[in-house]
């Protein structure tokens, strides 16, 4: 099958751990929605739709025939396809090929094909461990408006609200190719990369390198210099 490739041990072993982590306990690595508002009209959100569809499938995990059929349904929710697929696959004794899946956005990662879910859906399931990867199911909960954050410590929707939860900025930072030196200045948490001073991030000061300034919404402010951008690579 194109695009599909003999597992070696360790691909195989990783996997099957994943997908047996993924079997055992479904709902830890789903996201958790901590909107509790509703839409214009009254309407329910999407993401809650699609988590409340995703249980039902949960329900039925050990049930491998109910999952053939969900996995290959013409209809129902995208996500929960892909998730009924992993879900049959987690059943497997051996894992022998697997698909390779690439993305510039969310990373890479070898899955299960299994029944008519998006590669990249059943990617992100079964690599749930891989903290970008794992949002890609919910690309197009994300166009319609709602947010996402994937951290160390956890995976939530805010829903239609951009609020960062508590500790998601400095994992991302952590994890991030450049080294921020933090200081809080005037009850303002300063993240600073390259040879740029907290004070000038927060007051605006312009420099002759240059740098850029991203300010969110909790408070945070984060200024990397223009050098550091063009120099620093990735972190090993």
């Amino acid at each position: 099958m194109r695009g599909t490739k003999h597992a070696n041990d360790a691909t195989a072993k990783r996997l099957s751990r994943q997908l047996r982590q993924l079997l055992d306990d479904p709902d830890k690595y789903l996201p958790t929605m901590t909107w509790k508002g509703r839409l214009s009209w009254g309407r329910k959100d999407p993401v809650t739709k699609t988590l409340q569809d995703l249980r039902k499938i949960v329900a039925k995990k050990d049930d491998m025939k109910w999952l053939s059929k969900r996995m290959l349904a013409k209809r129902g929710d995208p996500v929960g396809k892909a998730l009924a697929g992993s879900l049959h696959a987690a059943h497997d004794e051996e894992i022998s090929l697997v698909g390779n899946f690439k993305s510039p956005n969310f990373g890479s990662g070898s899955f299960i094909r299994r029944g008519d879910g998006k590669q990249g859906y059943l990617a992100g399931l079964q690599n749930h461990q891989n903290l970008t990867l794992r949002m890609l199911p919910w690309e197009e909960h994300a166009r319609k408006g709602m947010y996402f954050f994937s951290w160390e410590d956890g995976f939530v929707c805010t829903g239609p609200n951009p609020n960062p939860p508590k500790g998601w900025l400095e994992d991302v930072l952590e994890r991030s190719r450049f080294d921020f030196k933090h200081e809080e200045l005037e009850g303002v948490d300063v993240y600073v990369a390259g040879n740029i001073t907290s004070q000038e991030v927060l007051s605006g000061t312009p420099s002759p390198q240059g740098w850029v300034r991203l300010s969110f919404k909790h408070g945070p402010i984060v200024g990397i210099d223009l050098q550091s951008l063009k120099a620093t690579k990735e972190k090993q």
